[in-house]
């Protein structure tokens, strides 16, 4: 499953996320998480293992942006 953070709305994006990362971690299941840069592709890209990220940097990710969003909605 492909599947942009940042494209469309945010909010829906992090909960589908967070809920398959928790399905992964439950079960067990293998499962490859890549941050692709902007304007690059995954189909048939040979540089996918340059971007290739854990699970845990993937919540890591998620964190860090709803913290930033937080920030800024105190200010």
């Amino acid at each position: 499953m492909k599947k942009e953070m940042f494209e469309g709305d945010y909010q829906q994006n992090a909960v589908l996320i967070r809920s398959i990362l928790k399905i992964v971690n439950e079960e067990k299941l293998a499962a490859e998480f890549y941050e692709i840069p902007y304007g690059e592709h995954y189909a048939g890209n040979t540089r996918l293992d340059t971007w290739r990220i854990d699970a845990a940097s993937v919540e890591g990710i998620l964190s860090e942006v709803e913290e930033e969003v937080e920030r800024q909605l105190d200010n």
